[in-house]
């Protein structure tokens, strides 16, 4: 953002369509809009997920932790644990849509943790 903060939307697929990039378009479009609601409503944060989207999006801490990861060079392989869940997900539309769930071993809860992992 111009006042130095940052604003994260993203999504995945492995089909090659290009709808993931769409997708983490409309969650950009998304957080940006409740950042810009927030910041001009003079209505703070009322939930975890909205504290968390207003301190990466502040040019406090939450924007130079992520500047500092961006920077960072890693000279070693990461390691990732293994699997817990890895399947599919029944459920009515499964002909049109694949839901898939997989979690890793110690894996913290996506939105939980601690405020300063960007993860929304």
């Amino acid at each position: 953002m111009a006042s130095g903060g940052v604003v994260s939307g993203g999504a995945c697929d492995q089909s090659g369509s290009g709808q993931a990039s769409l997708r983490a378009l409309g969650e950009l479009f998304r957080h940006s809009l409740a950042v810009w609601k927030m910041i001009h409503s003079g209505v703070g944060p009322q939930t975890f997920y909205e504290r968390r989207l207003a301190f990466f999006a502040s040019q406090t801490e939450g924007a130079s932790l992520v500047k500092r990861k961006l920077d960072e060079v890693y000279q070693t392989s990461l390691d990732i644990p293994d699997l817990l869940y890895d399947s599919l997900i029944a459920h009515p539309l499964e002909d049109i849509i694949l839901v898939h769930r997989c979690l890793f071993h110690g894996q913290p809860s996506f939105v939980g943790g601690d405020l300063e992992r960007l993860c929304l």
